[in-house]
């Protein structure tokens, strides 16, 4: 067998660290295992294409080292090596936006939870709903700032799909800080409301229990009315 085709034969000698055969064989299986892993037609178009494009290249190695083709094989163990530096680098970034997304759709299933307000909410029923809000805000907040701190310090933070991931981020950190205030406004003044309710149902009660109004209520009214500490806490 040719030299070129060992395991300790050089490569790429302009590393820090040569690069030899066993290195690139070593980091190939490692691929082969992420792309048996994660290969779909839901996983990442580019790295759909590139690892296409990098078995492409290793049948070429393959070839050209079945037909003794030397420089054939080792320009494409070069190229092969290049290509899996390049495929690791979008992957693990991709990895990292899907546990991003899970945890940012998590956060936005609290949210869908508690947004709405309905004729039925009870007082307390809606201060809940508020402090779950509340600290949904500052939960997804302090979410994605963590985000564009660990992007604005990766090293690949040049690469275009990187870039458009913090525009991305960027844009969802600026919309939830603009609904932030009104929904919690909107929860408030439906707080209000329903306090003053309470208060007119709790007086007329009163007033009602010391013959101070009619002497009954229809029994679907009265079940509504609240004591009159119910609206104070």
């Amino acid at each position: 067998m040719q030299i070129a085709f060992h395991n300790d034969f050089i490569i790429i000698d302009h590393y820090k660290y040569p690069i030899t055969n066993e290195n690139i064989n070593y980091v190939f299986s490692i691929f082969q295992n992420i792309i048996n892993q994660y290969y779909s037609p839901t996983y990442d178009s580019q790295l759909i294409r590139l690892a296409d494009n990098i078995l492409d290249i290793n049948n070429e190695r393959i070839i050209a080292k079945e037909s003794n083709d030397i420089y054939s094989y080792i320009e494409a163990s070069k190229t092969i090596w290049s290509k899996l530096q390049n495929f690791k680098i979008h992957h693990d970034f991709y990895i990292t936006t899907i546990d991003d997304k899970n945890k940012e759709q998590y956060l936005i299933n609290i949210y869908k939870q508690n947004n709405d307000i309905y004729d039925f909410d009870s007082l307390k029923v809606l201060k809940i709903k508020k402090e779950t809000l509340i600290n949904y805000f500052i939960d997804i907040e302090n979410f994605y700032n963590q985000i564009l701190i660990r992007i604005d310090s990766y090293k690949f933070n040049n690469l275009f799909q990187v870039k458009a991931y913090r525009n991305k981020i960027f844009k969802s950190l600026k919309d939830n800080l603009e609904k932030k205030e009104n929904i919690i406004n909107m929860f408030d003044n439906e707080i209000e409301k329903l306090k003053n309710i309470n208060h007119c149902r709790a007086v007329l009660k009163q007033c009602i229990g010391q013959n101070f109004g009619f002497s009954k209520l229809h029994l679907l009214e009265e079940s509504l009315i609240y004591k009159i500490d119910s609206y104070i806490n």
